[in-house]
């Protein structure tokens, strides 16, 4: 059965869930932001359980050629 009176239809706006933080990879400087809120475990993009350590060894230069 319908009701003569018309009913008011009037949703809530819809709220934007706000980002976390974005982090940068010091291995491979990648940029990313995480779906959930926690603090990742791996670099999105290289898997590096190290991404927010910078290297500490750097590569080995070679000799300038004569």
């Amino acid at each position: 059965m319908v009701s003569s009176s018309p009913m008011k239809y009037n949703p809530k706006p819809r709220q934007l869930k706000t980002r976390s933080k974005a982090y940068d990879c010091l291995r491979c400087q990648y940029h990313w932001t995480p779906y959930h809120g926690k603090r990742p475990r791996r670099c999105a993009r290289c898997q590096s359980p190290y991404w927010d350590q910078p290297r500490t060894r750097s590569r080995p230069s070679t000799p300038p050629q004569e």
